[in-house]
Formats: C-alpha cells, structure tokens, sequence
C-alpha cells in the first residue's frame, strides 16, 4: 500500500513536470510562429508601399505633374510616413505578443514543477498516514 502511495506521487509530479515542459515548448513554437509572421508582414508591407508609391508617381507623371516635387512630392512622403508609423505599431505589436507567449512559457514550467511538488507533498502525507493506520 505504501509503495503504492509513493509511485502515485512520484508518478504525479513526473507528469507534473513533463506537461509543464510541454505547455512551455508549446508556447514557444507560437512565439516564433508569431516572430516570422511579423517578418512575413514586413516584407508584404514593404511590397505595397512600393507599389503605391510607383502608382503615384505614375498618376502624376502621367497628369503631366512632376512626381519629384510639389504636391506630388508632399503625398509620396505622406505615404510613406504613414506606412512607416503603420510598421512601427505593427513591430512593437508582435513584440508584445512574442512576449506574452514567452511568458506563458516560463509559467507553464513554474506550474508544472509546483504541481509536482503538490503531488509529492500530497503522496508524503498519504504515505505517513497510511503508516499510522497499519501500525
């Protein structure tokens, strides 16, 4: 009954432990999904400006405008500004989800190894009050 008493905790608090290391694992894999898929915004953010800025420039040459100064020049660094103020949120955004994940990771092995020491603290009282009974 005793041994019985100790393999259930120790049991527990390997189970304990190795969940815990999975939810942080878990965790982790996201952070970094969450790191390239900041990346892949980036790169697609950086495609569209390049072509809204092209677009532009083509309406105005083509309105007989020149696309270098003026109004035209005005719009363009306009443009711009806001794609750059539009990627600079987008940045600090990921990084506090890539935060958030890395947190939940370092918690879900913090609980992992609390719950294992609730199971051993458990199964060390079971066992001595098992050993009051018999005795």
């Amino acid at each position: 009954m005793q041994y019985a008493i100790i393999a259930m905790a120790v049991g527990g608090a390997m189970s304990s432990i190795a969940g815990g290391k999975a939810a942080a694992g878990e965790a982790k894999i996201a952070a970094e999904g969450e790191r390239q898929a900041g990346k892949d915004r980036e790169l697609q953010r950086q495609e569209k400006i390049k072509k809204v800025l092209a677009s532009q420039r083509a309406y105005f040459a083509g309105t007989g405008g020149d696309p270098n100064a003026g109004s035209a020049l005005a719009i363009g660094a306009n443009t711009q500004e806001n794609f750059d103020i539009d990627q600079g949120t987008d940045r600090y955004n990921t990084r506090l989800r890539v935060r958030r994940y890395m947190t939940s990771a370092s918690n879900a092995k913090r609980q992992g190894l609390y719950n294992a020491a609730l199971s051993l603290g458990s199964g060390f009282v079971q066992y001595k009050m098992a050993g009051k009974l018999n005795t």
